[in-house]
């Protein structure tokens, strides 16, 4: 079947330009003439198949994208997200978004191929009346009472939370320090979620419930949202989504555990903050919302932060020297110690080869040697 090149040419064209690339960097990037490029994206000259393959590998797509005749809806919303935050998202935070999807979108098929996909339980939003901050509260607590029917139970992995109700998380450092999160729905891998990992571990945590709430609540009014730390006070559906974070992280069984929660020191603060895995700031808040403490305290103690030897990612802990380096980096680039597993684990039953599990990491064939070897991936030499 012939391809329509000037639907290629269109395709080519917007790829390029979504992630802030000359014709001259995406020649050096490729090993494609900047002529030929030109000739592509003018819709006079039909790419070879080797060099549509190159041009996919490069944009973490599908090459099936290039050649089909139809128009691909997660492009498009990436496209939107890209062009809506124009001003945020400079090229490394655009290329570290298409990444993060690339990853969800290989461990969708590791989970697929392996069998151990967890059985998504059904939570729905049903929103009751109009007031946005307890929508917020009330469906934290539906959450809490479907996920943990004691009721008083406190789980510090909420990352396994969300991915019970179908969120895929994602952490990856952007260059951007006001973004704190993103999150968009895509058609073959659900609801996402990207944190960045610029901000401490207990932050993080505030993030992921944060737009986890955005997930539930307003994914299905808009394609994507993107959180930043200076946000419109009066803005409703950011409102509800820090009610709901506040109330999944800190239910009110567990402030009402806390002995003489009404009386607090700067000590006695950081203390609490460290074993609930939150911030100082967030612990006063909701206190303070939920009237254990008044202005004058949380005005006195709202500076305090939390010593950096305990937000040590706990990825992290135990490891040092290179081996702790070289972890570091692979979280920065969003690449989990579960996203690995699942990578070995395909290698091992022979689902994947080497080469193809050092393209789901996005290193070379070496580098994935040299994890093998810090890691104990079992990776066997390939000619």
């Amino acid at each position: 079947m012939a391809l329509d090149l000037n639907f290629l040419s269109t395709k080519l064209k917007k790829y390029r330009e979504n992630f802030l690339m000359t014709q001259e960097e995406l020649s050096e990037k490729s090993g494609i003439a900047i002529d030929k490029l030109n000739s592509f994206e003018a819709g006079v000259l039909e790419p070879s198949g080797d060099e549509i393959l190159i041009l996919a590998d490069i944009y973490r797509c599908d090459y099936k994208y290039f050649i089909s005749s139809e128009s691909e809806p997660d492009f498009d919303k990436i496209e939107q997200l890209f062009r809506k935050h124009k001003n945020d998202l400079q090229a490394n935070d655009r290329w570290a978004i298409q990444e993060c999807i690339f990853f969800a979108e290989n461990e969708t098929f590791l989970e697929q191929e392996l069998k151990n996909k967890i059985q998504i339980i059904d939570f729905a939003y049903q929103k009751e009346g109009t007031f946005f901050k307890k929508h917020g509260y009330d469906t934290a607590n539906k959450l809490r009472e479907l996920l943990y029917p004691s009721h008083h139970e406190l789980s510090l992995n909420i990352y396994d939370d969300f991915k019970k109700i179908g969120i895929n998380i994602y952490r990856r450092k952007l260059e951007n320090s006001n973004i704190s999160g993103i999150t968009l729905k895509h058609s073959s891998i659900g609801k996402f979620i990207l944190v960045n990992y610029n901000e401490d571990i207990f932050r993080q945590r505030f993030t992921v419930a944060h737009e986890a709430a955005h997930a539930i609540f307003d994914l299905d009014n808009s394609d994507d949202f993107l959180s930043i730390s200076k946000w419109d006070k009066n803005d409703l559906a950011e409102i509800r989504a820090n009610t709901f974070a506040s109330t999944y992280l800190l239910p009110q069984f567990v402030l009402d555990s806390i002995p003489e929660n009404k009386l607090w020191s700067s000590d006695k603060l950081v203390k609490w903050a460290i074993e609930l895995k939150v911030s100082v700031s967030a612990l006063l808040i909701a206190l303070k919302e939920r009237n254990f403490i008044n202005d004058v305290y949380y005005q006195t103690f709202k500076h305090i932060s939390i010593p950096s030897e305990y937000k040590i990612d706990p990825e992290l802990k135990g490891l040092s020297g290179k081996t702790l380096e070289r972890k570091k980096y692979l979280l920065e680039k969003g690449i989990s110690q579960t996203y690995i597993n699942k990578c070995k684990a395909a290698y091992e039953k022979d689902i994947i080869s080497a080469s193809k599990m050092a393209e789901m990491l996005l290193i070379d064939i070496n580098e994935l040697y040299e994890i093998n070897a810090l890691f104990q991936l079992g990776i066997r030499y390939e000619n």
